[in-house]
């Protein structure tokens, strides 16, 4: 059990030192320190209690949960004297599009507008009125992102949609779209190739791959042979000429794109290098490791694979999460694998011998994705219970809890820029040392930048 409150009261007249603490999904235990006994229990909240107090003259404990009430205690006989229901306002952001082909997003609270492009993802090709073409309707949907290039100045963005869409991150205006796929695009990669090549490879429900030129803006690659829909991909960025793709007919495919004509009016077909037949059910998520040398896939299955590339022989299988596993990743300096999973946990792993290291405990629901920070120091994570938190490795010690989103956060990217100015709703970035959103940065930091399922794409 999780304790996420902990305080001791003042040596009170009649009252003596008591160790007030709760537990997640349980309540507040009242403890005596001197005889070393549980006085009580005080159960009335719904959900977890993040913060308590204690009034001066000590015989008063006000607890403050998730389920939005305040709580007032009499330490006397510890029963409950009232509840305090904290009504939050409800706050609504609504998106406008019209004719002149420009997303706008507003505050329906404070009337304003958060965010405006300053140029249309609608492309005018003459003045005829019967040409011009403009908004008529707009849906928010989830998305999975990459950014683009070494400088990371573009963001590649696939919604529940058949297309990418590439975003300028100065202007978050759409540069171009990538279309081909027949269905849904569920995933994509990026990477700069060994020829100097800024490529992005998609995977969808119509069981292909797809690689795609971001300097031609075309469709330079498809890969064939998958029986099922193409749910994780993933480059090598050291060798940077192959990538790996899993999909729910649980075969690992690696792909090279070596020797793939510049200009060519059809695209060519890509060979599958090696395939293996790696889970007993859907693979979730891929990744590479630093040196490029091994792969890991994580499944529904509840496990995780790790296999040498560029042949996927099978090198150690992690075993232990207790429900599916939804992502993996490389620790970026130390020879080991971190693991999330709908179990409501994060566990890192020894490649060398497939044992457990370290176990996080702490969310309330699925652990969606975890990413390492600070050279591996530090790991950051995000669910199905609408947290965020940042964890210290060493200690496995939670160091702070992200509490925005009112859901699920599906997806997180971290980078560093120059930041002069941030809107903060409907996207949030946050300071890793801070756990407050950050809404004016004027120095290169590190943040997080994370989505929650209720307003995903702009």
């Amino acid at each position: 059990m999780e304790t996420s409150a902990l305080i001791i009261s003042k040596v009170t007249k009649g009252l003596s030192p008591a160790l007030y603490f709760t537990l997640t999904r349980i309540g507040c235990w009242v403890w005596d320190l001197t005889r070393k006994k549980c006085l009580s229990t005080l159960e009335k909240h719904q959900s977890a209690i993040p913060s308590m107090a204690i009034s001066e003259d000590g015989w008063t404990l006000l607890s403050a949960g998730r389920d939005k009430v305040v709580n007032l205690w009499n330490l006397r006989d510890y029963g409950c004297m009232t509840t305090i229901p904290i009504q939050r306002r409800e706050v609504m952001y609504f998106i406008t599009v019209g004719e002149r082909g420009l997303v706008r997003i507003w505050s329906a609270d404070r009337a304003l507008c958060l965010f405006e492009q300053k140029s249309s993802d609608i492309t005018i090709s003459s003045d005829d009125e019967d040409s011009k073409r403009s908004f008529t309707s707009a849906l928010i949907l989830p998305a999975n992102m990459k950014f683009l290039g070494d400088e990371e100045q573009f963001l590649a963005v696939s919604t529940s949609v058949e297309q990418v869409r590439v975003y300028d991150l100065t202007t978050m205006s759409c540069s171009y779209v990538l279309a081909g796929h027949t269905d849904v695009i569920l995933c994509l990669d990026t990477c700069v190739s060994s020829s100097g090549r800024t490529l992005i490879v998609t995977g969808s429900k119509d069981n292909t791959v797809r690689l795609w030129d971001c300097q031609s803006k075309a469709c330079v690659g498809v890969g064939i042979g998958h029986m099922g829909a193409v749910g994780a991909v993933v480059f090598s960025k050291k060798q940077r000429n192959l990538f790996v793709s899993g999909s729910s007919d649980r075969t690992l495919k690696v792909w090279n794109f070596d020797g793939l004509p510049d200009n060519n009016e059809e695209v060519p077909t890509l060979k599958a290098k090696a395939v293996v037949a790696a889970h007993d059910k859907d693979i979730n998520s891929l990744a590479v490791a630093p040196d490029g040398s091994l792969v890991c896939s994580g499944s529904q299955d509840r496990t995780a694979c790790i296999w040498r590339l560029p042949d996927l022989v099978s090198v150690v299988t992690l075993k232990g999460h207790k429900r599916g596993i939804w992502s993996v990743e490389f620790s970026p300096v130390d020879h080991c694998v971190m693991t999330t999973s709908g179990d409501e946990t994060i566990q890192i792993w020894a490649i060398s011998d497939g044992l457990c290291l370290k176990t996080f405990e702490g969310h309330t629901s699925s652990v969606l994705r975890a990413s390492f920070l600070t050279r591996g120091t530090q790991l950051v994570s995000c669910g199905a219970d609408g947290l965020m938190k940042l964890w210290t490795v060493k200690t496995n010690e939670c160091v702070a809890t992200y509490d925005q989103h009112e859901d699920k956060v599906l997806n997180f990217l971290c980078y560093a820029i120059y930041i002069h100015s941030l809107i903060k709703e409907p996207l949030h970035y946050l300071h890793p040392r801070r756990s407050n959103c950050s809404e004016l940065m004027h120095r290169p930091v590190q943040l997080i930048w994370f989505l929650s399922s209720a307003i995903v794409d702009i």
